[in-house]
């Protein structure tokens, strides 16, 4: 199953949050599962970060060797793929 996981759900796996739940524990632990993180999360928690308002413990730029460590897989965002939101059907 392949998971992209939203802003929070990054943090609380990265900080290890109680507010994640067994079943998202579950979820991110299953060996054929792919959990992404997309270009948008790390963005976001940059400028979190940049606002002192970050709950990790780390500089922005060791985030991506955090998330990899953690078993996440980076996604990048092209602008192909914003432009491309008027195939998706809503």
């Amino acid at each position: 199953m392949r998971l992209l996981l939203d802003t929070p759900m990054v943090l609380w796996t990265l900080t290890g949050s109680a507010r994640l739940s067994a079943a998202a524990r579950r979820l991110l632990g299953e060996p054929g599962n792919e959990c992404f993180v997309s270009a948008a999360s790390t963005w976001e928690i940059a400028i979190k970060a940049g606002l002192g308002k970050s709950p990790l413990r780390m500089a922005p730029a060791a985030l991506e060797a955090a998330i990899v460590d953690a078993g996440l897989r980076p996604l990048p965002i092209t602008l192909a793929h914003s432009l491309a939101i008027d195939a998706v059907e809503l």
